[in-house]
């Protein structure tokens, strides 16, 4: 369905609401190539994917596409329709590629998801109720965890007698 998308001639310009949703499609079916391109052709038109295609994204542990739109600058630093970043997300189904990524772009392991103005939980809490344990080893080396160490360090310990 995609193949033919980038050969058709537009009768007028592209606008950035067709733009997000014709790369929005292509990152649905999952098509790489396609979506590159399309990234490719509209490198100067400011817009970003929907929160929910990168949370799909996440949950699909698509890290090839994940990366592409970090290389493109299209990743948005928004929150799905439950308030978790995608680093939570991650972090809950232990995604270790997609975790170095959103590391690499910016995000930490100590977000914190509010639900109702009330503090629910971070990526690590999620790392650690989701038995993750890798995800865990990997916020233990992030520099921004200063005292949380000694608390992944205690929740490790726990998993090893378990």
């Amino acid at each position: 369905m995609l193949e033919h998308l980038t050969t058709i001639p537009l009768t007028r310009p592209l606008l950035q609401f067709d733009i997000a949703n014709v790369v929005a499609l292509a990152i649905r079916e999952g098509d790489y190539h396609i979506t590159k391109l399309l990234l490719q052709k509209c490198r100067r038109v400011p817009w970003y994917i929907d929160r929910d295609e990168v949370h799909n994204l996440i949950e699909c542990n698509n890290h090839h596409m994940l990366k592409l739109l970090v290389e493109y600058n299209r990743l948005s630093t928004s929150r799905d329709t439950f308030e978790r970043s995608p680093i939570h997300v991650a972090a809950s189904k232990g995604y270790l590629e997609c975790i170095k990524i959103l590391l690499a772009v910016g995000y930490t392991p100590l977000e914190v998801y509010y639900y109702n103005e009330v503090t629910i939980s971070t990526p690590i809490y999620e790392a650690k109720i989701h038995r993750q344990l890798e995800v865990l080893k990997i916020f233990m080396a992030h520099p921004s965890i200063g005292e949380e160490k000694q608390k992944i360090k205690q929740y490790l310990a726990e998993f090893s007698y378990v």
